[in-house]
C-alpha cells in the first residue's frame, strides 16, 4: 500500500524542517545513532496518535527543535513557536470523490493550543465529515527499537480487541462463564444461606489485562517441550514474531488502511534472521492495507532496492542561519552516492554489497543441498532395490566404452550392472562422507568412473587417497565406496601443455581418451563433432594468453584443436557406439585397457587363456 505519499515535518526535536517526498510501500532510513532516524517515526506517531513514543505523551515543550527556540535568543526577537506534521495522501479507491485524487493534512501544535493541534487540510470545509472518517480508518503502529516485554503485552492487548469484535468469539465467552458458574455453585449456594443474599461469581466482561498477561508458548528444536517465548527464549526468536502479530493485527481490526513504524527490526537478530526480517516486511509492505516505515543500521535493509522501497540517509549538518546547532537532514540514498552521503558512516555502503553476494551464495548453496539431497533419496531407493554390484558412469556414452572395453580385454558377461550417474549431483552423493552407502547398500560393492576434470577431482577431495586424482586406479574411499578417474593419455598431455592449462583446470572427458585421428575420422563419418568452442579453462576471459594459442593452433589447423573444444552433445552416443563397433577397436580402446583389468581383479573374475592373450598385446 501507498497511501502516504510525502511526509513534511517542522521543528519537532533534531528535525529543524525537513520533507520525505516519496514514501513507497516500504520507506527506510538509515543513519548514525543520534542522527535523528526515529524523530522520523515518532512525528508520524505525534500526527497519529498525539505520542512521541509509544505511552509517552506530547510534551511541546520538550519535542520543540532547540534549534528554533536558538533562532529567537540569537536574532533578540520573538520568533513564532510551533510544531507541525503535514502528511500528503493517495486517495484509495472509493474516496476520491469526497476527498480528491490526492489531498494534504496538516496538525500543528503551539504553546497556546496545548497538546490539541490546529488542523489543516486542501480538502473543502464541506467534506471536512468525510476526511474525519477517513482518518478514523486509518490506525498508525509504532514499535520501538527497544523490545520488552511491554511490547507484547500492548500487541496481545490489540489481539484481544479485534477477537471481541467477533460474534464467535464472544459467544465462546459465554460458555466461559456458564463453566464458572458451575464450578462454584457450592460457593454460591452457602452465601445465599448465610447472607439471604444471591450472589454468583461473574467472568469479567472485558478481558483486556487478561490477554496482556497471557504468552506464546514455543516448542524446542527437538519439539517435546514447549517453552514460554517472552521468559525462555531468546531476544531474537521475541522479536521475529512481532511482524506477524501485527500482521494479523492490520488485517482482522476494524480500521481498513494501517501504516507501521518500525525501530530497528534487526536487533537481537543475527546477519541471517535479519535478512529474513527485511523481506518479510517487503512481503508485508505490498499487500493492499500497509504501508511501513523503517530505521535501520543492518546491510539486510540496505540491501532492499526496488520500486517498492525507498531508502534515505538522515545526518546531523548545521543548520543555516543559527550558529553552533546541527539538526537532522535527510536525503535520498542510492548506491551511486552512498559513499559521498555516508562520508562519515561508510561501513554500511561497504559492507552491504559483500553480504548481498553472501545471499546469493547461501541461497546457491541451499539449491544445491536441496538437489543433493533429492539426488541422494533417487540414488538410496535405487541401490536399496539393486542386487549384485554396481558401476555407476557419467551418462551413457561412458557405459557403452566400459562395456566394450570389458568384452575386448576381460571377455564373459558383465559381473555388475552399469547405472548412468547422470551428472555431478549424483555423484555428489555417491562421494558423501559417513557410512550411509555401506547401510543402504549392504553385501553390494559400489564401483564409480568419472572423468578427470576439475569437477571429478574435487568430488575425491575427502575421504579417498590423493594418488586417485592422477587417474587409471581404483581406489577404497572412507565411505565404501571404489572410484576411479581417467588416466589422461600423452596425447592430450601435451596439448594442454601446448594452450598453456595449468594442471589443476585439465578437462580430460572420456571422449579425450581418444586420438585426434580417430576422432578426424568419425567426424569425416557424420559419428563425431565438436561444440567449436574451446573448453571454459580455456576461453576465460581473464586468460586471454590461453585463448590467443588456441586462435593460433585454429589458423594452422593443428590437430592438438579437437582436444581443445568439448564433444558436441549430440555426438557423444553415436562416437561412442562407432567406437565399439569399430575394426580396430582392441586398438582404440586402450585407454580404457588397465581400469577395466583393475576392476576385473577387484571383482575377482577369471580370465580365459584368449583374454591373457589380448592382455599381453
Amino acid at each position: 500500500m501507498q497511501l502516504i505519499k510525502a511526509v513534511e515535518i517542522a521543528y519537532f526535536r533534531s528535525i529543524y524542517k525537513q520533507r520525505i517526498d516519496e514514501c513507497p510501500q516500504l520507506t527506510v532510513i538509515f543513519g548514525r545513532n543520534d542522527a535523528g532516524k526515529s524523530n522520523f517515526l515518532r512525528a508520524l506517531n505525534l500526527f497519529f496518535n498525539n505520542e512521541t513514543n509509544p505511552g509517552t505523551d506530547f510534551n511541546f515543550n520538550r519535542d520543540l527543535c532547540g534549534a528554533r527556540r536558538q533562532l529567537g535568543i540569537q536574532d533578540q526577537k520573538e520568533v513564532r513557536k510551533f510544531i507541525y506534521v503535514k502528511l500528503i495522501f493517495n486517495t484509495p479507491t472509493g474516496w476520491t470523490n469526497s476527498l480528491g485524487k490526492t489531498f494534504w493534512v496538516k496538525k500543528q501544535w503551539s504553546v497556546t493550543r496545548g497538546t490539541e493541534p490546529l488542523i489543516e487540510s486542501s480538502v473543502r470545509t464541506s467534506n471536512r465529515v468525510y476526511l474525519t472518517r477517513f482518518l478514523n480508518k486509518v490506525r498508525f503502529h509504532y514499535v520501538p527499537a527497544i523490545k520488552d516485554r511491554s511490547i507484547f503485552e500492548n500487541l496481545l492487548e490489540d489481539v484481544y480487541q479485534v477477537l471481541a469484535k467477533h460474534d464467535e468469539f464472544r459467544q465462546s465467552l459465554d460458555g466461559f462463564a456458564d463453566q464458572i458458574r458451575e464450578r462454584t455453585s457450592a460457593l454460591s449456594n452457602r452465601l445465599q444461606k448465610d447472607l439471604g443474599l444471591s450472589s454468583v461469581i461473574a467472568p469479567p466482561t472485558d478481558l483486556t489485562n487478561l490477554f496482556r498477561s497471557l504468552d506464546f508458548e514455543t516448542s524446542g528444536d527437538t519439539g517435546d517441550n514447549a517453552y514460554s517465548l517472552t521468559l525462555q527464549r531468546g531476544d531474537g526468536v521475541q522479536v521475529r514474531h512481532i511482524p506477524s502479530i501485527l500482521e494479523f493485527i492490520s488485517d482482522h481490526s476494524g480500521e481498513e488502511f494501517h501504516v507501521w513504524g518500525f525501530e530497528e527490526p534487526e536487533n537481537s537478530l543475527e546477519l541471517g534472521n535479519a535478512i529474513e526480517e527485511a523481506k518479510t516486511l517487503r512481503r508485508i509492505a505490498s499487500s493492499k492495507n500497509k504501508q511501513i516505515f523503517v530505521t535501520s543500521h543492518s546491510p539486510a535493509f540496505y540491501n532492499l532496492t526496488g520500486d517498492t522501497v525507498r531508502r534515505y540517509f538522515v545526518s546531523k549538518r548545521p543548520t543555516p542561519r543559527i550558529a553552533g546547532w546541527h539538526t537532522s537532514y535527510l536525503d535520498v540514498l542510492t548506491d551511486e552516492d552512498a559513499m559521498t552521503l555516508m562520508a562519515d558512516a561508510p561501513h554500511l555502503a561497504l559492507v552491504a554489497p559483500l553480504v548481498r553476494d553472501l545471499e546469493d551464495r547461501v541461497k546457491q548453496l541451499a539449491d544445491e543441498n536441496s538437489a543433493l539431497e533429492e539426488a541422494r533419496a533417487s540414488l538410496f531407493s535405487e541401490l536399496s532395490s539393486a542386487v549384485g554390484d554396481i558401476l555407476f558412469v557419467e551418462g551413457e556414452s561412458d557405459a557403452i566404452y566400459v562395456e566394450a572395453a570389458w568384452a575386448e580385454y576381460v571377455g564373459g558377461e558383465l559381473p555388475f550392472e552399469i547405472v548412468d550417474g547422470t551428472g555431478t549431483t549424483r555423484m555428489k552423493a555417491l562421494a558423501a562422507e559417513g557410512d550411509v552407502l555401506r547401510t543402504v547398500a549392504p553385501g553390494r560393492r559400489l564401483f564409480v568412473l568419472i572423468d578427470n576434470d576439475k569437477d571429478g577431482r574435487e568430488l575425491v577431495k575427502k575421504g579417498f587417497p590423493k594418488r586417485l586424482k592422477s587417474g587409471g586406479v581404483w581406489e577404497l574411499g572412507e565411505n565404501g565406496s571404489t572410484w576411479c578417474l581417467l588416466k589422461p593419455p600423452a596425447a592430450f598431455v601435451a596439448a594442454m601443455k601446448v594452450l598453456k592449462v595449468a594442471e589443476p583446470e585439465w578437462f580430460c572427458s572420456i571422449e579425450n581418451l581418444f586420438s585426434s585421428g580417430l576422432r578426424v575420422e568419425a567426424e569425416e563419418a557424420g559419428m563425431y563433432g565438436t561444440t567449436r568452442l574451446p573448453h571454459e579453462a580455456i576461453r576465460k576471459a581473464d586468460q586471454k594468453n590461453r585463448y590467443l594459442a588456441y586462435r593460433d593452433l585454429l589458423d594452422i589447423k593443428s590437430d592438438l584443436v579437437i582436444y581443445a573444444e568439448g564433444t558436441g552433445k549430440d555426438f557423444k552416443v553415436p562416437f561412442a557406439k562407432w567406437v565399439a563397433a569399430h575394426a580396430d577397436r582392441h586398438v582404440h580402446l586402450q585407454p580404457l585397457r588397465e581400469i577395466v583389468l583393475s576392476l576385473a581383479q577387484l571383482l575377482g573374475s577369471s580370465t580365459s587363456d584368449e583374454t591373457a592373450t589380448r592382455s599381453e598385446y
